[in-house]
């Protein structure tokens, strides 16, 4: 299953699958890594479900063993049941600990094993592995902060969406120290942010929102470090990637914004694809985060917030 998941990252024969056989309660599609989703969580109907079943006869057998002599078989039945279901959790916790859309009835967006991945390994509207992006849904997201949002990022890119008073790499670092004056440590990326923006066509706003959230605006050296440097935020909701330099990975990442946003009608739908809201404990820092996209937007001189 692991070697499964790994080269479904990297191999194009992986990444576009033809369905052989339907799982139940799966929908059809041509892609692997969707498919190897629908298998694991029927696998996983099927634990539950057998070690029930199998719980069930063992109680039976138990009720039944008076004076037989036969309740040792009986609470056997019981323990392999147990240890089968105890078996199946320690799998579900581990896949979830690898990447928790494995485990949960929602698309992957993208599966990484902490590979380097470089810029331009992949065409916009793509995962890394050939995958098509999946629009998100709207409709079904439980968490209020975002259900019961109205603001502007629930407009279309191009209802205005654009509008900043940003016209050089200069008005975009001035627009940085606006948003924070200390520590900001990408200032001094602002050339980097500003070519990617605009050969992505990601709002500036989007790009600074999205990096003050993910990296609290630090960078430790010319690596990645875990979710410190602007290079690590992965806007898929992964694991972060290493990257060579922190001008690689903001540039790889803005192009992965600008994918999101390209499959996507609005920056709210295309945010929700990948920071998945309804995930436990994301919900609880959806507010924070649409705040700086609104602080980013006002940096930015986007009119009409």
């Amino acid at each position: 299953m692991i070697l499964l998941i790994f080269f479904s990252s990297f191999h194009p024969i992986f990444a576009q699958y033809t369905n052989q056989e339907k799982i139940p309660g799966a929908q059809p599609t041509d892609q692997f890594i969707p498919y190897l989703q629908s298998i694991i969580n029927f696998g996983f109907a099927i634990i539950g479900i057998l070690a029930l079943f199998m719980l069930i006869i063992g109680a039976y057998q138990y009720l039944m063993a008076a004076g037989s002599g036969k309740a040792e078989d009986a609470k056997d039945t019981i323990t392999s049941a147990l240890l089968g279901l105890a078996l199946g959790l320690t799998a579900w916790i581990i896949l979830n600990k690898i990447n928790p859309d494995l485990v949960n009835m929602r698309g992957i967006t993208q599966i990484t094993g902490g590979s380097r991945t470089t810029a331009g390994t992949s065409t916009p509207g793509t995962t890394p592995g050939g995958g098509t992006l999946s629009p998100s849904d709207m409709s079904k997201v439980k968490c209020d902060t975002v259900k019961n949002y109205n603001g502007f990022m629930n407009k279309n890119l191009s209802d205005g969406l654009y509008n900043e008073n940003i016209k050089s790499a200069e008005d975009l670092r001035n627009s940085l120290i606006s948003f924070r004056k200390d520590n900001n440590g990408l200032v001094k990326y602002a050339d980097t942010i500003y070519q990617a923006c605009q050969d992505a066509k990601v709002p500036y706003w989007y790009a600074i929102g999205t990096f003050a959230k993910e990296t609290s605006m630090f960078s430790d050296n010319g690596r990645c470090v875990r979710a410190k440097n602007p290079g690590c935020v992965m806007p898929d909701g992964v694991n972060p990637l290493q990257y060579d330099t922190p001008e690689q990975g903001i540039a790889d990442n803005i192009r992965r914004m600008g994918a999101r946003l390209k499959e996507n009608p609005t920056p709210l739908g295309a945010w929700n694809a990948w920071y998945w809201p309804d995930r436990p404990g994301n919900c609880a820092g959806a507010q924070e985060y649409l705040g700086f996209f609104s602080k980013a937007a006002g940096a930015t001189g986007l009119a009409g917030i």
